[in-house]
Order: C-alpha cells, then structure tokens, then sequence
C-alpha cells in the first residue's frame, strides 16, 4: 500500500469518526436540525403539557413532552424559529429525560425545557405558538395603563381610575382538582413554611397556619372524601380532575400559590386579564350572554364545570370562565369603591388588613350560582372572609414578571 493511499485511508477513517460524533449527540443540549415544514403537525395534538415552568431575570422556562424523539426535536425548532422570526434569543435548550410509562398510547415520553427571553415568550404566546387546548397554563398580559372601575352601576364599581399595570402572566384556567391534589399529595398542608403570610401586607405572618393546622386540623379540601381514590372523587360538588378546587379557604389557596412560587392576582390584574384592555361589563362585551358561562341561567351546570367548558365566553387574553363557574379570590383585601387607589396608580392592590371593611378578601367574576348582574367583571360585592370554605370559590394564579425586563 503506498504512502498516500495510507493517508487517504487515514483520512477516511477520521472523517467516519466526526460524522459519527456529530450525528449522535443526545443530549439535547445542541439545537436540532430543522424538520421538513412543508407538513408542519398540529402540536396541539403530538405533545404534552406545553407550559411555562419557570420566570425569572434571566428569562422564561418552557417544557413540554412528546412520544417520540422528532415530534419534541420539532417543538425545539419551531420555538427557535419563532424567538429568531422575532430577532429575540433562545437562552438554552436542555433535554431533561426519556421517562418511560405503561400509559397508552405512550411507551415513553421525550422531555424538553426550553429558555428564551422574556421578549421571545410574549412573541411565542402572542402568536399562538403551540398554545393549544392542552396547555392548561399562562397567558402574557402586556403593560400599559388600564382603566379601573366603571360608571357607578352596582355599588362599588366606580369612580373609575385609570392605573398602570406592568406585565405578568396569568393562569389561563382556574387551579384544578388534579393541580390542588399534587399539592395534597407532596404534603403542603403539613410543611408550615408553605403557609407565611409573606405578601407585602401587614397581615400576621402565621395567620392561616394557625387557623388551618392547629386550630381546625384541617388537612384537605373541605369536601375531599378521605375514603375515595382520589380524594376528590368523592367531592359532591366538583369532583372531576380538571374541574376547579373549591371547599378551600384564602389561606389554603395562598399555601397553594407559596408551593408553586406563583401569586394571587391582585384585584386590577385580575380585571385587566378578563376585560382586556378596554373595560366591558363581560369577558365578551356589555351584554349578557348566558351561553358564554356557567350560570344560573341557560344551558348550564348546576355546580363548578370543568375549565375551558365555555369558549365562547373567553377573554381578550385568552382567559376561560373569567365570569360565572366559580368566583374567585384575589389577593387584595376589600375597600368600598377605588378611592383607595389614591396615587398609587402603578400595580395597586390593596395590602392593609387593618384598614379595610368587614375584615374581607375581594371575590371577582361571580359563580355557577349566579344571575347577570352578579356575574359583571367589575362588580365588587362578593366579599368573604379569607377564613372561610365555600363550595363556588376557586382561583387561578399569576406570574410576575421581573420589573424592568419588559
């Protein structure tokens, strides 16, 4: 064999080698090549809880699960593609796992998570990029002034105050069953640090352990079945997974919120979420539309519906069953009408137990229970004290975002 018959060979052998290292890395940690799009999949359909994991300085966490390697490295391209499409930046791209289940139709379930820039999330979310009906998550809601109140119609709504809120993410569903039960589940109700009261309010801090824990002893939903798999079930008024919690006290829910590192929203993000940015009575207009919500009137439940059960009846954001299902509690503590505002125009929420009335936590939306009237976004006499377990209260639950990134 001649000398350069010995290099070619050589040459060979290298170059299979590269090629081989760089076809099978499977770490995820290298961007995927790009699929073919001429026949791009309804994602909505192939993957797994696509969510939002996670928001902090440095940006925002998606993940998401798919049966196969190519549907989840897809998802992975088409993110890419919409952060470049909007010249923003995809952070880090991490494959999690491969956990494997004896749940059909899966054998295994490919595990991504995905960070991009806070500019990249809200262009993702904006243009409904795999936000489809299985992403039981967030909404982006943007900044910018938004009009508190209304003309006085029922008591309390008015004056109005035009305030200014910065951007956060909302749940796009009231906490469900199946949500509340991981919580359950993980023992929050026995791990106290769960249940500080650390909101920016004056309230005492170990209020609702105290209430909840040693008082009451309570250590479940208030209709949860002790004998029933899973405790739920057996719930006469919402006993469906991706129906709301209710039973659940203030204090329950904000131990709910602590475990997730999420929020309640306050009293003008909620509203902003399900009027949008110009105020309306309903999620959907002025008028009244018992077909758009579950209510007292047409055809509806006579108890909490599942989430989502009412599309019609969304909200400009995208937020479901923001009038009518269950009411739902906000973090701020009840003040007569919004003089209480004062000059604090810049995401107010009102945080003074002891300067408020009835000693109660603000309830918005109205529930399945209810007529129109109670069922306007902006009205605010549904009022209850944080103590309190009722079968037609829920929440959802906010993200916010660091101030000064968007």
């Amino acid at each position: 064999m001649t000398r350069y018959t010995w290099f070619a060979y050589i040459a060979l052998i290298f170059g299979a080698i590269i090629l081989a290292f760089s076809g099978c890395s499977d770490n995820g940690t290298d961007p995927p090549e790009p699929p073919d799009t001429t026949d791009m999949p309804d994602y909505s359909l192939i993957i797994t809880a696509f969510e939002v994991v996670g928001i902090d300085a440095g940006g925002v966490q998606f993940s998401w699960a798919a049966d196969n390697r190519a549907d989840s490295d897809s998802v992975v391209y088409l993110l890419m593609r919409a952060a470049e499409s909007g010249i923003h930046e995809v952070i880090e791209t991490v494959f999690i796992d491969t956990s494997f289940t004896d749940v059909p139709p899966y054998d295994g379930l490919w595990s991504y998570r995905v960070t991009v820039d806070h500019d990249s999330a809200i262009y993702i979310q904006s243009e409904n990029i795999l936000w489809g009906p299985q992403s039981n998550n967030f909404v982006y809601i943007p900044s910018g002034p938004y009009t508190l109140g209304a003309d006085p119609v029922l008591t309390d709504e008015g004056p109005p105050k035009t305030i200014y809120l910065t951007g956060y993410w909302v749940g796009k569903y009231e906490v469900t069953n199946a949500e509340y039960c991981e919580f359950f589940d993980a023992g929050g109700y026995y791990e106290q640090s769960y249940w500080l009261i650390d909101d920016g309010s004056s309230a005492t801090t170990d209020t609702g352990w105290n209430w909840v824990r040693i008082i009451n002893g309570w250590d479940r939903p208030r209709f949860w079945d002790s004998t029933s798999t899973p405790p739920y079930s057996g719930d006469p008024y919402s006993n469906l997974p991706n129906s709301p919690v209710v039973g659940v006290s203030w204090y329950e829910f904000y131990a709910y919120c602590s475990w997730r590192g999420y929020v309640f929203p306050t009293e003008a993000q909620w509203l902003k979420a399900a009027t949008g940015p110009v105020q309306r009575h309903y999620p959907w207009g002025d008028v009244f539309d018992d077909t758009k919500c579950n209510s007292l009137t047409g055809d509806s439940y006579d108890r909490p519906a599942p989430v989502g059960s009412f599309p019609g009846g969304v909200s400009y954001y995208g937020c479901y069953d923001m009038s009518g299902n269950v009411s739902e509690m906000c973090r701020d503590w009840y003040k007569r009408n919004t003089d209480w505002i004062g000059s604090d125009t810049i995401n107010p929420w009102y945080s003074n137990p002891y300067d408020f009335d009835d000693n109660d936590k603000l309830c918005l939306g109205g529930s399945y229970h209810q007529e129109d009237e109670s069922l306007r976004i902006t009205r605010r006499r549904d009022v209850r004290d944080p103590k309190h377990r009722y079968s037609y209260k829920g929440f959802r639950m906010v993200i916010e975002v660091p101030q000064g990134e968007i």
